[in-house]
Parts: C-alpha cells; sequence; structure tokens
C-alpha cells in the first residue's frame, strides 16, 4: 500500500522514541492507512484497560476474550472505540495475544493472569502515541 521511502525514521532528542514522519508525496496513502487502524488500536486498548479484570485473579482465556469484548462494545457505545467493526472476537484475541507476548499477561494453561503492570502501561502508552499521530495526521480527533 506504501510507496517505498514514503517515511522517514529520526530518534526524539534524549529519548528512546522513534519518530517516524511521513513525506508529503505519501500523505494521502498514510492517512488512509491510520484511519483503517485506528479502530483496531482503540480496542486494543480496550482490552487493555480489561485486563484490570484480572487484579482480583485469574481468568479462563475464553471468559477474559468474552469479557473483553463486552467491555470494548461498551467502548464503541460511549465512542471511545470511533468504528464499530473494529471491534470483533478475532481483534480482541490478537490484542490478548500482544498483551502475552508483551508480557501484560501471563498464561497458565487456559488460564491468564497480570503479569507485569509496568508492562502494561507501556503498551497503553504506546498506543495512545500511535492514535494521537493518527488523530495529528488525518485531522480526525481521534486520540
Amino acid at each position: 500500500m506504501l510507496r517505498q521511502h514514503a517515511i522517514e525514521r529520526t530518534r526524539a532528542h534524549d529519548s528512546d522514541v522513534e519518530i517516524w514522519s511521513i513525506l508529503p508525496s505519501a500523505r494521502s496513502e498514510c492517512v488512509t492507512l491510520a484511519t483503517l487502524l485506528t479502530p483496531i488500536w482503540e480496542c486494543y486498548l480496550a482490552v487493555l484497560d480489561f485486563t484490570s479484570a484480572l487484579d482480583s485473579g485469574p481468568m479462563r482465556e475464553r471468559d477474559f476474550v468474552d469479557g473483553a469484548l463486552v467491555e470494548a462494545e461498551r467502548y464503541v457505545d460511549h465512542g471511545t472505540i470511533t468504528r464499530p467493526e473494529g471491534v470483533s472476537v478475532v481483534t480482541v484475541e490478537n490484542a490478548m495475544k500482544l498483551s502475552i507476548d508483551f508480557g501484560v499477561l501471563r498464561r497458565d494453561g487456559a488460564r491468564l493472569s497480570i503479569g507485569d503492570t509496568s508492562a502494561r502501561d507501556r503498551l497503553a502508552r504506546s498506543l495512545g502515541l500511535h492514535l494521537t499521530a493518527n488523530a495529528v495526521e488525518t485531522g480526525s480527533g481521534a486520540a
């Protein structure tokens, strides 16, 4: 979808944050891509918020997915998730897997428990940065 040489990568001063600048020639393609990804990232954030349900103890993976799906649907109702197609079982399961990969959740058989809470904060911050960048780039105000 994106042309070669559409993005320039730099590091923020005194930070480990990488900044991706969209070159003017590729702006419309990047806006389209950002518009498609925003509801998915919003759903991922809803799933991250739902991980707090595990603060009281482990939960079966299936119950976690079902509960996170209900939570994400509430986010759609409140306008936090901008497009309802961003919420699906597949998206919630992918967000759960990403949370496991990042250490936010720990899997023990078919049960999930809280992993590293600082990992949850880092992942939420990363997703939030993507959403903020998308809102600025698309003018959507979706962050």
